[in-house]
């Protein structure tokens, strides 16, 4: 039952009770619970057992799985690839090992004889050899190793009778042997870690900090803390060294920040809620950052809740910002790992979770070391030895185990899908004011391949005088200097908000940062069905900013992220094209590459990735932050036609899937052309798509079904355009299908009769043995991939596509040819 220790309690004793009922017996539950209250019968007394609970009350039922009957094995569920690992075999000498930390090159735990229950004392071993060599310390009060790699120093606390006492040197096996670190000690509960160059020590009655050296103790200073302190105080440093102390408060509690001279000053702020370090940190070099972990409220449509994430403060500014992690339930630990890589660990979560996540803060990927990749054993802890040897720590059913991972690396990049690190997402107040809620992330794993989002520094422009300006033909005004300090300005590319420059694309927090709290509208559009039943479709959300008189358009594949922003300029309006309006008015200069626009005249222009359209009548500027692929026409003009031809395909699909049609003439020259009207809605809706810069991930789920759907529906009600199933192999090709799917499908297409040697070689992108026909209507574009095959030039290929006319501005064929042909 070991391939159900990754899924959850009630898949387990499900699998559980469906592989006994193959001996024989059944396994009753008679609680409902998550307590389960158990009863196993031979099947012969299952009948009067049921009966009997039925006459009496009693609740009920048999653990089975679905759909496999009385008397059928359990349900076979394949097992993650199991990370190789050398194992590290302990002494067999009878003597039972349990590691309790690493520091360094070494590890360090207790022992006992098999037949004693109390530990009996403390090993250090070195993790360079093998066999392991274990050195069994005489004094057992050692214990709680540290390791700092600035200072290659090792430290450990001694029970005494007066409490836990530092020690420290730089072999641990001779730890037996190392001086006291001060006379200080610290009794009950503690906290215990490197800072840096700093050895911190804390209880709740004091804070000690030992400024170190290579060489030893510098000097040690001692803070007290004030009485009614619940838990030792915790530490940490920021990318510039500076270290912070958090007191043991309960909640909200205060920061002392200490220097280099051992004076320390308490922070004009406190900790929000129940942060602390004691979890972990890790300072962002040359800065005054530190990186903990924390739990935020997270809102959408679905209500309030908590994420957990990554919270990066910056301990001078109080500025903060936040990155979701997804890690579920249960308590993880931070810390630095191996050169740029940083872990999460969890903290003995089972295998409901991951075991651990590595962030590489130089490239953002995240890796997963995932559930069920370790067998049968239990994860405990990873580490990494200075030279880069991982270790791994887990517990089977005999004791500890340590085994040195092989190709650590490797394996991870081949068990789960690479990933990056989500979107910052920025508070819009100083912390510890981080009640403000944040917009969830979505579970859609597109939006943590996105890059973090990050804000150039606020640019304010000089005052200068402004000299006469000219007035232009469309009555305009043209100038050459501005203050810059309210309103809008565009060059190149470049958007300045009331004179703060934005990175693009622009963000829901960077807008909440310049306008405040924000009003949210969803809006739709509307149809009519054949029963006349109204249809809502296209569904947006909208920020609105009434006394600044703006409002936003979120983008509808990240909803952290800004589409387009509307300055509305004039004071009765209304609503336009599904626009909510805010009741203010924008008074800021609006100025477009040099251009002051004057509120009345209209514009229409591209800057760079943004497109700009006045609508004098309606009273308003439209900027959008255009990433398309195809710029013939404008963003806005693609996402609409997409919006409109797949909406229009939905309702020719669900015309096919409520009409049976009969034998007749008349019903089959219908349904014929309600699919070929299908497919061709499809086709336009992808190209539309395709062509204004939509991801492959949205337009595969979005699309690719129904694209494949209309195809095969209307190869088997009448003929198929080959210009329509140009485009959707093309689709096929650009949007990933899987090989297996796309072989049933081709396979499908093929015993229809639909084969064309530009089809096949198409197919051969995802299917290499795909056998290609000679035949084709697309003689042009056969004697183009003829021509290329032996070019391999990407530059020769799409000037010389250009020249087929009836494919020539589409890109989504265009595209696919060049991938296709090519293999990029």
């Amino acid at each position: 039952m070991t391939q159900y220790s990754c899924f959850s309690h009630e898949m387990g004793i499900a699998a559980l009770g469906q592989e006994l009922t193959a001996y024989g017996y059944a396994l009753y539950d008679l609680d409902g619970d998550e307590i389960y209250l158990l009863a196993l019968l031979p099947q012969a007394e299952m009948s009067a057992f049921e009966e009997k609970c039925r006459k009496y009350g009693q609740y009920c039922s048999q653990f089975k799985q679905s759909r496999y009957d009385f008397g059928m094995k359990a349900r076979t569920i394949k097992l993650r690839k199991q990370m190789p690992r050398e194992r590290m075999e302990w002494p067999d000498d009878g003597i039972i090992y349990i590691t309790r930390g690493f520091a360094g090159y070494f590890a360090y735990g207790e022992w006992r004889p098999d037949n004693v229950d109390e530990w009996q004392g403390t090993f250090v071993v070195d993790l360079r050899m093998t066999p392991l060599q274990l050195v069994k310390l005489k004094m057992k009060r050692i214990h709680s190793f540290i390791y700092s790699e600035e200072l290659d120093f090792y430290a450990a606390l001694y029970s005494t009778s007066w409490g836990e006492m530092p020690i420290g040197g730089k072999n641990p096996l001779e730890a037996e042997k190392w001086p006291r670190m001060c006379d200080l000690s610290v009794e009950g509960r503690y906290e215990f870690r490197w800072c840096g160059r700093y050895l911190c020590l804390g209880d709740v009655h004091s804070a000690i900090v030992h400024t170190m050296t290579e060489r030893g103790v510098r000097y040690v200073s001692r803070i007290m803390l004030p009485e009614g302190m619940k838990y030792a105080p915790s530490f940490s440093t920021d990318g510039k060294g500076t270290l912070y102390i958090i007191m043991g408060e309960y909640s909200r509690s205060r920061i002392i920040r200490y220097d280099d001279k051992g004076n320390y000053t308490m922070m004009p702020f406190s900790m929000s809620d129940y942060d602390t370090f004691r979890d972990g940190s890790i300072p962002v070099p040359n800065t005054t950052h530190i990186l903990l972990l924390r739990q935020y409220t997270a809102r959408g449509n679905s209500g309030i809740w908590l994420e957990s994430g990554l919270l990066d403060l910056d301990m001078a500014t109080q500025r903060c910002r936040i990155a979701p992690l997804h890690t579920g339930d249960g308590s993880f630990n931070l810390r630095e790992f191996h050169k740029e890589w940083v872990l999460v660990e969890s903290d003995l979560n089972g295998n409901r979770t991951d075991y651990a996540r590595l962030w590489n803060r130089k490239t953002n990927e995240v890796m997963r070391l995932r559930p069920g990749v370790l067998g049968d054993e239990l994860f405990k802890s990873l580490h990494a030895l200075p030279d880069g040897t991982i270790i791994v720590n887990t517990l089977d059913d005999v004791g500890d185990v340590l085994c040195r991972a092989e190709d650590f690396w490797n394996f991870l990049c081949t068990t789960s899908r690479p990933r990056k690190m989500g979107y910052w997402l920025n508070y819009p107040n100083p912390y510890p004011d981080t009640d403000y809620e944040l917009p969830p992330l979505s579970e859609d794993t597109s939006l943590m391949l996105a890059p973090p989002f990050t804000e150039s520094s606020s640019v304010h422009s000089p005052a200068k005088k402004t000299r006469p300006a000219g007035n232009n033909k469309d009555g305009s005004t043209e100038i050459t200097d501005t203050r810059g300090s309210e309103g809008i300005e565009i060059t190149e590319g470049l958007l300045k908000i009331n004179g703060r420059q934005v990175s693009l694309p622009l963000s829901y927090t960077a807008m909440v940062h310049i306008f405040g709290k924000e009003r949210i509208i969803f809006t739709h559009r509307t149809m009519q069905d054949d029963k006349g039943k109204t249809v809502q479709y296209d569904k947006r959300g909208f920020l609105v900013w009434d006394n600044a008189g703006v409002s936003a358009v979120r983008n509808e594949e990240n909803a952290y992220n800004i589409s387009a922003i509307y300055l509305w300029v004039t004071e009765n309006k209304e609503s336009v094209r599904n626009l909510p309006a805010p009741t203010g008015v924008f008074c800021g200069e609006i100025v477009v590459e040099g251009i002051r626009w004057n509120r009345r005249s209209g514009m229409a222009i591209r800057s760079g990735e943004l497109e700009i359209m006045t609508s004098a009548s309606e009273g308003y500027m439209e900027i959008t932050f255009a990433n398309s692929r195809n710029r013939k026409y404008t963003w806005q003009h693609y996402r609409d036609a997409m919006v409109e031809n797949m909406q229009a395909a939905f309702m020719e699909r669900n015309r096919l899937v409520n009409k049976s049609f009969g034998q007749q003439p008349e019903e089959a020259f219908t349904s014929a052309e309600t699919c070929g009207t299908f497919l061709s809605h499809v086709v336009r809706a992808l190209e539309a798509g395709y062509s204004m810069g939509r991801s492959v991930r949205y337009l595969k789920t979005s699309l690719l079904l129904p694209l494949t759907e209309a195809a095969i529906k209307c190869s088997e009600y009448g003929s198929v355009k080959a210009s329509d199933m140009l485009s959707v192999y093309s689709g096929c090709v650009l949007l990933g299908y899987e090989k297996l799917n796309m072989k049933r499908f081709c396979e499908t297409m093929a015993k229809k009769g639909i084969r064309d040697f530009v089809f096949d070689t198409l197919i051969r992108c995802c299917v290499p043995d795909w056998e290609v026909t000679e035949y084709t209507v697309f003689p042009k574009i056969k004697k183009w991939i003829s021509s290329q095959v032996e070019s391999g030039s990407i530059t020769e290929a799409k000037a010389a596509l250009k020249n087929i006319s009836c494919i020539s501005e589409n890109i989504l064929i265009t595209d696919a040819l060049i991938t296709s042909t090519l293999k990029i």
